[in-house]
């Protein structure tokens, strides 16, 4: 995709079925006004449907658009308006759309040499631009564990394994994407005997810190065994990993105020290892648990200060089937807030240019839960991106790109595309670029995201009322006017995939248009 390329959608609706992406010429002719798709499959019997004619809608107050009355207004119309020429300061990047590998630490799976084709081709569809490396099993025995990179951890002659890791990280991935790594916690060895794990009722013990504190003995014991990993990623296997993440959601142990100044100069002594292997790397930490826990927050911003170059922080909206479709999309409206609040902790303590990174999120921390499979999964994840990146965050990573529960592809096998997956792609693709001002005249129906890069402007349009949307789109800011019959290319994401089309300039934006329910639509201009 991209400014100079439309695409064809090559497959069936069947979603079990592979769905891959190819660059097309625009056909020949241009488009007309009505939905070209460019599948053999209708998702929808109304994909992106010309609307009866109604009266023309009234001007409504929309921060930074003016519309001018004409007629009497159509209550049922949604008006949805874009300030192309009002930047607010946001920029969305590769960063803004990034995956963590959950499958990346098993070379069975995601490495080039002994790994499974299939799913990096599959991981390659999403054209994300930031991976970051997490997994829970990090620190289990290599051996005995696909997932675990240490050997020995339970012994005193611990190590890293760098012959698993090698072949885990044998080959970049298409695309040259930026990579962070994640040191999660230690090994067992160096943890406290007797210090319990956290345990929360009906919480999935994968999703739980599963080793107790450090023994304070031996926290430069593990400063240098997170530097060893430096040496071993960058120097002897020159692999120039730029981002280096020190722990993971540890404030589930470490939960009070005075236990996180310990935490922090756990990270201290970390960082500094770190860095006096490779000083062109950038460290940072410690991936919140609750972002929202001021109490926790303070102390160990106020300790790592000047030690970080990032922080990090994460954020799960719904523990129960019971929340309806409305109130988890309430809140990925909301994500955004969590860098609000690290920013303003950052400011108090000086005005270095920190990062800041939404390093995980998804619908639910209490799996399973079907909606993250499924289109109210890629409905939710389409509004947080749109959050976090009006936020200001640097930069936005979801919680994963594959697994049973939380995968934006199923898990083994296929590696079969879910939903969320075409999010991704075309966030990634698209969306790019500076954020400009936008919004709807009801923001509980239809969600609108705005971004201009060089070359094209695009924008998402998400219908998230549950039943059908007729909308009206306004337009203003352009430099100059676009020619009427400019073709517009049109893709939009619902329950069975992805499908794509053109519309002419003029049809969107003087007709109203309707979207049907629970789908992500995304126009292309260029």
């Amino acid at each position: 995709m991209g400014a100079d390329s439309t695409n064809e959608l090559i497959g069936s609706s069947n979603t079990n079925d592979l769905l891959v992406i190819q660059d097309m010429p625009l056909p020949e002719g241009g488009a007309d006004t009505s939905l070209v798709l460019g599948s053999e499959h209708q998702l929808s019997d109304r994909l992106v449907e010309l609307a009866p004619e109604v009266a023309s809608p009234v001007s409504k107050d929309i921060p930074h658009l003016t519309f001018t009355p004409n007629g009497q207004p159509d209550e049922k119309i949604v008006l949805v308006g874009i300030d192309w020429g009002y930047e607010t300061g946001a920029i969305a990047t590769k960063q803004s759309y990034g995956l963590n590998l959950k499958q990346g630490f098993n070379p069975y799976i995601a490495g080039k040499q002994v790994g499974d084709p299939v799913y990096r081709r599959q991981l390659a569809t999403m054209k994300a631009g930031f991976f970051r490396y997490h997994h829970a099993d990090q620190m289990k025995d290599a051996w005995t564990n696909v997932n675990g990179w240490v050997i020995s951890p339970d012994n005193a002659d611990y190590r890293w394994d760098r012959d698993k890791i090698a072949l885990a990280m044998d080959a970049p991935f298409d695309g040259n994407p930026m990579l962070k790594i994640n040191i999660a916690n230690w090994p067992k060895f160096l943890a406290a005997e007797g210090d319990r794990p956290l345990s929360l009722p009906d919480v999935p013990e994968e999703l739980l810190v599963s080793v107790g504190r450090l023994r304070p003995e031996m926290i430069d014991a593990y400063a240098e065994f997170c530097a060893d990993l430096v040496r071993i990623i960058n120097l002897e296997q020159k692999r120039g990993v730029v981002y280096w993440e020190v722990l993971n959601e540890m404030d589930q142990i470490y939960s009070s105020p005075e236990a996180m100044r310990q935490l922090a100069e756990i990270y201290v002594r970390a960082a500094t290892a770190m860095k006096a292997v490779d000083p062109t790397i950038k460290v940072g930490g410690p991936s919140f648990t609750w972002p929202d826990r001021l109490d926790l927050v303070n102390p160990f911003i106020e300790v790592a200060y000047p030690h970080l170059d990032f922080v990090s922080y994460h954020s799960y909206t719904s523990g129960s089937l019971e929340d309806s479709n409305t109130s988890i999309w309430d809140s990925a409206n909301t994500l955004g807030s969590r860098t609000a609040t690290i920013r303003w902790v950052l400011q108090k303590y000086g005005d270095r240019p920190i990062e800041t990174f939404h390093n995980e999120f998804n619908l639910s921390y209490r799996p399973p839960d079907p909606r993250m499979n499924n289109v109210v999964g890629a409905v939710y994840d389409a509004l947080a991106l749109a959050s976090i990146t009006r936020s200001g965050a640097t930069g936005t990573l979801a919680w994963a790109e594959a697994d049973g529960w939380y995968g934006k592809l199923s898990p083994f096998g296929e590696w079969e595309r879910r939903p969320s997956s075409y999010v991704f792609q075309l966030y990634n693709d698209l969306l790019l670029g500076n954020v400009v001002a936008a919004s709807s005249t009801d923001e509980q129906a239809i969600s609108v995201y705005a971004t201009n890069a060089e070359g094209w402007d695009a924008f998402s349009l998400v219908n998230r009322s549950m039943q059908d949307q007729t909308i009206q789109l306004f337009f203003q800011g352009w430099e100059s006017p676009y020619n009427p019959d400019l073709p517009v290319r049109v893709y939009q994401i619902s329950e069975s995939g992805l499908s794509w089309g053109t519309m002419s300039f003029g049809a969107i934006s003087s007709q109203p248009l309707t979207l049907p329910v629970n789908t992500i639509t995304v126009f292309e201009v260029s």
